[in-house]
């Protein structure tokens, strides 16, 4: 998967992002000033779960934000309005707690 910029006015495209191998996009937003955006994804060669990045905008440059053992992004994506918060849903892999304490 990549990023396709498709300007409306015209309807020119632009690759922020080429398409990558292995490489899949689960949400997308822009930040506010429109200098970039961020996004949940997962390079699959070599991440299990979906990390949030940023890819500046119009250079294309890729930056991975997290870098855990977490899943984010797949359900929700957000910014404030400037720029300063991002809001997710972080999901947790892992087993669940088992009481044994009652039979």
């Amino acid at each position: 998967m990549g990023v396709l910029i498709v300007k409306v006015e015209n309807g020119t495209q632009e690759w922020v992002l080429k398409p990558k191998i292995r490489f899949t996009i689960a949400k997308v937003v822009w930040t506010p000033d429109g200098n970039g955006l961020v996004l949940s994804a997962v390079d699959t060669t070599s991440q299990t779960h979906k990390q949030l990045w940023h890819i500046t905008y119009p250079d294309g440059d890729l930056h991975r934000i997290t870098n855990d053992l977490n899943d984010y992004g797949g359900i929700s994506l957000g910014l404030t309005e400037d720029g300063g918060t991002l809001v997710t849903v972080k999901v947790e892999k892992g087993f669940e707690h088992l009481d044994y304490s009652k039979s």
